[in-house]
């Protein structure tokens, strides 16, 4: 598979060949989501564990590198469905370079980005039965320099406050 500067998989690296051309050559991504839900002392628990693998990963390493694996789990607490209500919740994401194509990823998370390891922490209260308020906090690390110096050591910290209304 090639790559441009508009490309949604620019972002896969390509460590050993022209920069033209991505190291995992075409993607084929085989994803399995599960979620459970129950409820403890009356609140509803959600628990999630996502991964997926680039079955067409045809990179030199992959199974050394794991570039071609993502996964992330977490865990909600409550849910808002009225005023007054709250919830709260955690994830951690793994996403290696050549598992999905960059673009197809979370904006939030890295910016969209492939290669990105961190955590998720979101916390929402209902201000009306038509309005909630919500938190982000994204912690999020390179897992490869790539051809820039110092990137790997590179933490991304995004706040993010959003005021959501249902009409």
């Amino acid at each position: 598979a090639g790559t441009t500067a508009t490309s949604l998989a620019r972002t896969n690296p390509n460590l050993t060949g022209s920069t033209a051309e991505l190291d995992a050559g075409r993607f084929q991504v085989l994803e399995y989501y599960t979620e459970l839900g129950f409820k403890t002392a009356g609140l509803p628990i959600s628990l999630s564990y996502d991964v997926a693998g680039n079955i067409g990963d045809d990179s030199v390493v992959p199974s050394v590198t794991n570039e071609n694996f993502a996964q992330g789990f977490g865990v909600k607490l409550n849910s808002i469905k009225k005023k007054g209500d709250w919830e709260l919740g955690y994830w951690y994401k793994w996403i290696g370079a050549n598992a999905v194509p960059a673009g197809f990823t979370d904006s939030d998370f890295g910016s969209g980005f492939t290669s990105k390891a961190g955590s998720i922490i979101k916390a929402g209260y209902g201000v009306t039965d038509a309005m909630t308020l919500n938190f982000g906090y994204y912690i999020v690390r390179n897992l490869n320099s790539g051809t820039v110096s110092g990137l790997i050591d590179q933490t991304q910290n995004r706040w993010q406050f959003d005021l959501n209304w249902k009409f």
